[in-house]
């Protein structure tokens, strides 16, 4: 039985994932503080059940130390971070990911999830410019304004449109990208994606329409780097004309390019 205690642990972690002791630069959520101090407080048997709770909903309890980007004494932060081994929970095609991307009620499943895919892949070129995904510690510069993000995806819609390919043989996600005006679809569609990354704690508004990755979004990249990124998903994409493209194949754009990972520091 899961005393009062570790209940309401468990409870704040499943719905916010992180958990910060210091000052910080995010703004914090409520009773985040109690939370992280309750945390810091557990003793070995009761950190074992809380890690053991934590892996049956397919997370795995990671204490990061120091601040972003550089060790600070008194910082430390708890993070409920997706754990392959456990059977991963997927966000891009959680129920409530999709359902707020929907544009209207009738809309599939398959649409909803072609968009959201579509548009995380553009917002982590944003975040990933030059950057490894296991440099965890730069993530404190991975900012993007709204704009960018939007005319990133109406440059690859462009691109889409531009293929020599009859469009009914185009494969499905482009043809749901292609069906409709894009001016004013993607405009809402990037709205309702930074609303869900926002609410999952992948991203934070820290001015006007200006993001920023989260430490528990950069830490769960850097894993991506080893289990594959179409395990944050279980959702496949396809070419649009020579069929599918598995986001488990694809590797690191900038691993050849950038130094050494910095991810060790946060490990």
């Amino acid at each position: 039985m899961i005393d009062d205690n570790l209940g309401h642990l468990l409870t704040f972690m499943l719905r916010h994932r992180e958990a910060r002791l210091g000052s910080g630069t995010r703004k914090s959520h409520p009773g985040e503080l109690d939370v992280a101090k309750a945390l810091d407080d557990l003793d070995i048997q009761q950190w074992d059940v809380l890690g053991k709770l934590a892996e049956a909903f397919g997370f795995k309890l990671e204490i990061v130390e120091g601040g972003p980007g550089r060790p600070e004494i008194g910082e430390r932060t708890f993070l409920f971070l997706r754990n392959p081994q456990s059977g991963m929970p997927e966000f891009g095609g959680s129920h409530s990911a999709l359902e707020a991307m929907k544009r209207q009620k009738n809309e599939t499943q398959q649409t909803a999830r072609t968009w959201w895919i579509f548009i995380w892949s553009h917002h982590m070129a944003l975040l990933y410019d030059g950057r490894s995904l296991t440099e965890v510690s730069r993530f404190t510069g991975a900012d993007f304004r709204r704009e960018h993000l939007v005319g990133l995806v109406m440059s690859g819609i462009d691109t889409l449109s531009r293929i020599d390919v009859a469009p009914d043989k185009r494969a499905i996600f482009a043809q749901i990208l292609l069906e409709v005006d894009p001016h004013r679809e993607v405009q809402i569609r990037v709205d309702s994606f930074l609303m869900t990354m926002t609410e999952a704690g992948l991203l934070e508004q820290v001015g006007d329409d200006v993001f920023r990755q989260t430490l528990l979004a950069a830490k769960e990249a850097a894993h991506s780097v080893e289990i594959g990124l179409g395990d944050l998903f279980e959702i496949p994409l396809e070419d649009p004309v020579e069929g599918t493209l598995n986001l488990a194949t694809v590797q690191d754009p900038n691993a050849n390019i950038v130094g050494q990972s910095d991810s060790e520091e946060f490990d």
